[in-house]
């Protein structure tokens, strides 16, 4: 995957990584905010201020991924699955987790977990499945709430417009969606009387002025409120700047999984054998084998629940992992066909993706990605 011309992820070549470089540049492109509510994504053990040269990627936290980290000499280690998934109410060091911490903690180990913000985002782990899986016309299926959104009206001289939308944008606002510096403007003219004790840039104490202005407005999320007002405040070039803030009706919405069409339709025995040889698994399957497929719904990691939204959507199959039996019952009484191929085998893919994505954006640290043998530390036989 590469990174958008809009992003805003800059590293000095000539200047140390630290895990907070990491931790940046993965919210950059998926946003921990954006993580389901349920989730624990971001920072697990260790500290952002620490130094890397090396950084080890895995979809789990295992025992042994990380004895491979400190093998490997890394400093930081970002794993899709979190370390901690609810708070803890004692360390015992006997537990799996609790030898987890003290391993990454005795080897100065920084852990930071990108989960469901990865599996949603563009080029994350459902991207990625679609991708291998070679579907055509990618759509977004399933909607999920990314934040509430505000929008802000100022007003500005017309030769000051293009900097104050370049800092706002900058500062997160403007974003619609995969668009981003997104304003409207409108020409007007402006009216004020400076007082005694004011400094006004135009016009005199005293006298009522007439200025053309810009009427700006940019949305941006409710949660970066202050550092939109902070950012408009500091590059206005009024004294005292009017402007609103006005709380929106509608919300910011994401996809939650992926689906597209096959290049060669196919009867289900054919697409099973097609996924198998594309995901290096054995998958299992429910549904008619001479069933006619050809749009695809994927969703890595455990989605069995989302097959109704598929169906709705016109797809005729679900790729996805850990399929419950009432699922499969009531999906294929549905004629729907459904194809279970695994935690790891549809989820390890992306894992690579946001290796590949870290290593572009830091050329001079290393990156590592730890695969388990077959059988062992999460990954079947």
């Amino acid at each position: 995957m590469k990174i958008s011309s809009s992003s805003k992820i800059t590293h000095p070549n000539n200047t140390e990584i630290t895990a907070h470089d990491i931790y940046h540049a993965i919210d950059e492109i998926a946003p921990f905010k954006d993580a389901f509510s349920f989730d624990n994504a971001g920072l697990q053990v260790g500290t952002l201020s620490k130094k890397v040269t090396k950084c080890m990627f895995s979809l789990d936290r295992s025992l042994a991924a990380i004895k491979q980290a400190v093998q490997l000499g890394c400093e930081c280690m970002v794993t899709h699955h979190p370390l901690i998934w609810d708070p803890l109410k004692k360390l015992d060091l006997d537990s799996h987790i609790g030898k987890s911490i003290e391993l990454l903690i005795k080897n100065d180990i920084t852990l930071i977990s990108a989960h469901t913000n990865w599996d949603i985002s563009e080029g994350g782990i459902n991207d990625t499945l679609a991708s291998i899986l070679q579907l055509e016309n990618i759509e977004h299926l399933g909607c999920y709430t990314k934040s509430e959104l505000c929008k802000l009206v100022l007003f500005i001289p017309h030769e000051d417009m293009n900097q104050m939308i370049d800092a706002l944008s900058n500062a997160g606002a403007g974003v619609i969606e995969n668009y981003r510096r997104c304003a409207f403007y409108q020409q007007g003219t402006g009216t004020f009387l400076p007082s005694e004790g004011s400094e006004p840039v135009i016009g005199k104490k005293g006298r009522v002025e007439l200025v053309e202005e810009i009427r700006l407005e940019m949305v941006f999320r409710k949660e970066d409120f202050s550092t939109i007002t902070k950012t408009l405040l500091a590059h206005h070039p009024y004294e005292t700047p009017a402007y609103d803030v006005y709380p929106l009706s509608h919300s910011q919405k994401g996809g939650t999984f992926r689906c597209g069409y096959l290049k060669n339709p196919c009867q289900l025995s054919a697409f099973l054998s097609f996924v198998n040889l594309q995901l290096e698994t054995q998958c299992r399957a429910w549904g008619r084998t001479d069933r006619v497929i050809r749009k695809v719904a994927v969703c890595g990691g455990a989605g069995g629940s989302f097959w109704k939204e598929a169906k709705k959507s016109g797809c005729d199959v679900l790729v996805s992992s850990e399929i419950k039996q009432d699922i499969a019952l009531e999906a294929v009484e549905s004629d729907f066909c459904i194809v279970d191929a695994g935690h790891f085998a549809t989820e390890q893919p992306g894992c690579y993706a946001l290796k590949n994505v870290i290593q572009e954006l830091f050329p001079k640290m290393n990156t590592y990605i730890y695969s388990p043998d077959l059988g062992l530390s999460g990954k079947p036989l």
